[in-house]
């Protein structure tokens, strides 16, 4: 019976003196998360998490692989975890305005990046995300003011132009739109869906010339981009250009546009 316990006692000793920690478990998570086995990484940090609830970087990191994984309410509810036990890491609450952002929770993102900017008041991505988030919810007036804020402490973004446009846009500021969407043009001049823009803002301050000759700039970056035969095609006929207008209609429509359908029947016969 001596020996039994003996070899018991040795056993236990063994196992005690080779069981991986939350720490073990947490470091494994990161190997996995490097290499882009979300899984994996998932599965590591939930045994991390089970040995330790108190470690933050281990609900942080599993809310970024959540996030990778597009469970966005599972990432916020980590990063929300994470913030309890770290109020001091800005980036926590900065990937849950992110995951907020992808859940359409637009006012919840906002909140927490108003808080980062009382923090970090020239951190100019605060000032773009938050801008995004505003337009989502039809502040573009608020949208405009962030993103001019962010163009403040950082004027080689071609995005932030274009955002800014696109607000103008929206808020019927063709020229102003215009003006945004050339400088975005300028740092970054193969962008479709920004020559197509200026497009449709000159269509409404009457350029029609200057608006054709966009679409047809964004057709040839992108040869199947629809919405720019819809456009093209709209312009087309303002130019009585009716029958290579129903072409570029009816090409739109091919591709999936489906808001062509009802001129091509109306007027293309």
């Amino acid at each position: 019976m001596k020996n039994i316990l003996q070899i018991l006692i040795l056993i236990l000793i063994t196992f005690h003196g080779y069981g991986q920690t939350a720490e073990d478990y947490f470091k494994i998570g990161n190997t996995k998360h490097k290499n882009h086995d979300f899984e994996g990484a998932l599965s590591a940090y939930n045994k991390a998490i089970d040995l330790d609830p108190t470690l933050s970087e281990a609900y942080y990191n599993r809310g970024l692989t959540k996030y990778n994984l597009e469970d966005y309410y599972g990432a916020i509810m980590d990063y929300t975890m994470a913030h309890q036990f770290d109020k001091k890491n800005p980036d926590i609450i900065f990937n849950r305005s992110l995951a907020k952002h992808k859940v359409k929770d637009y006012s919840g993102a906002i909140s927490d990046l108003n808080d980062l900017i009382i923090l970090y008041p020239d951190d100019a991505k605060l000032y773009l995300n938050r801008g995004a988030s505003k337009a989502k919810l039809k502040d573009e007036k608020g949208a405009i003011i962030d993103y001019s804020k962010y163009i403040d402490l950082d004027s080689k973004n071609w995005e932030v132009f274009f955002n800014r446009g696109l607000s103008k846009f929206n808020l019927e500021d063709y020229r102003g739109s215009i003006e945004d969407l050339n400088k975005s043009i300028i740092l970054n001049p193969n962008d479709p869906e920004v020559i197509l823009t200026r497009g449709s803002a000159k269509m409404n301050i009457q350029d029609n010339r200057g608006a054709l000759e966009d679409c047809s700039k964004a057709i040839l970056l992108k040869p199947d981009y629809a919405k720019a035969y819809y456009v093209r095609g709209l312009i087309k006929f303002i130019l009585d250009q009716n029958s290579s207008g129903c072409q570029d209609l009816k090409k739109a429509s091919n591709l999936g546009y489906t808001e062509a359908d009802e001129i091509i029947k109306e007027y293309c016969r």
